[in-house]
């Protein structure tokens, strides 16, 4: 992951990697991008299939969800398509996460979780660009309180990350809110 991309992502933390350094999970080169080592792919696959075992265990109980998850492979193929037409938009901390690994024999669960983890950051990114234009820093952009400035940045917001949705009818839109709001989280 370039720098900027990893600063863009921490930008709400103390950006304090250090940890992940010296428990070798990452490595920096020379140009000071950012790389998982060995033990480091081997925590992220693990966290990987881990969340879409538990998303594929809780969306399971659903009614009418047996058998196969039917909603699942269709909402993983709804975001997949947002991913791909958001690379044109996204800022780099999307640029960086995208399109995610997404190991052979994949299931639906997993392409999903690791879908909507990777499209996060489309938005994360439209987020950062608002306030930035709008001239504040992270700390006073959490600071800030509900009322026009801070209605302003989220409209801006939406603006930035909508392109990324275009790829979908209104149709699909829809099909994507409801079905992810039919999930469990």
């Amino acid at each position: 992951m370039p720098a900027e991309a990893l600063a863009d992502g921490l930008a709400y933390t103390d950006g304090d990697m250090s940890r992940e350094l010296a428990q070798g999970v990452t490595t920096v080169d020379a140009d000071g991008a950012w790389h998982l080592t060995e033990l480091g792919r081997e925590l992220a696959l693990f966290a990987q299939r881990a969340t879409a075992e538990a998303a594929e265990e809780l969306w399971s109980d659903l009614p009418g969800m047996l058998p196969g998850l039917r909603i699942v492979p269709r909402l993983a193929d709804l975001v997949g398509r947002v991913l791909a037409h958001g690379q044109a938009t996204g800022g780099p901390a999307f640029r960086a996460m995208s399109p995610p690994y997404e190991p052979d024999g994949a299931s639906p669960a997993l392409l999903l979780v690791t879908r909507l983890g990777s499209l996060r950051h489309h938005r994360a990114d439209a987020h950062r660009a608002a306030w930035r234009a709008a001239g504040l820093t992270a700390d006073e952009i959490r600071a800030l309180p509900d009322g026009p400035e801070r209605a302003a940045i989220e409209a801006e917001t939406d603006r930035r990350d909508e392109p990324a949705y275009a790829v979908l009818t209104d149709a699909e839109r829809w099909e994507l809110l409801s079905g992810l709001a039919a999930l469990p989280n």
